[in-house]
């Protein structure tokens, strides 16, 4: 029975994330992260939000493919990519418990910065995107739930 409730929980949780980030464009891995976690542990969550976010993200590229600004999509990319792979080596050589920590403090940090009136109503000049990529490509890969941080 426990084992349906799991099944259920994910089920709902992924349904519920990846609807908010369907509409809002991000959200849906700090809705589905904890569900993960408690059902698959900390080790296996990140990967599997990290694999799903990343088809979520593709699927939306291509059926959006006219209005992709790629000039800034270079730039984030060029700064996504190499971080992303230092934070995935960091991610399997960490302790759990710390990680475990680390994702926890992300999650609250996050909530505190939306909540702040932090960066409202700016624009970013095109070399700023690749270290907001770097940023986003560690944080992805080392916790799974940078997204907002980059979209907020």
């Amino acid at each position: 029975m426990e084992e349906f409730i799991q099944i259920a929980a994910v089920i709902v949780a992924a349904a519920v994330g990846f609807t908010i980030a369907g509409v809002a464009g991000f959200g849906g891995g700090v809705v589905a992260l904890p569900v993960l976690v408690w059902v698959f542990g900390v080790r296996e969550a990140i990967p599997i939000l990290t694999i799903s976010q990343l088809i979520s993200t593709a699927s939306r590229v291509w059926l959006h493919r006219d209005a992709v600004n790629w000039p800034v999509v270079r730039n984030f990319t060029i700064g996504s990519m190499p971080l992303a792979i230092i934070g995935s080596i960091i991610f399997v050589s960490i302790d759990t418990t710390i990680l475990v920590r680390i994702l926890g403090v992300m999650m609250l940090l996050f909530v505190v910065y939306t909540r702040l009136p932090i960066g409202r109503n700016f624009t970013m000049k095109l070399w700023a995107f690749t270290p907001l990529g770097a940023t986003t490509g560690f944080g992805s890969a080392f916790l799974g739930i940078p997204g907002p941080f980059a979209a907020v």
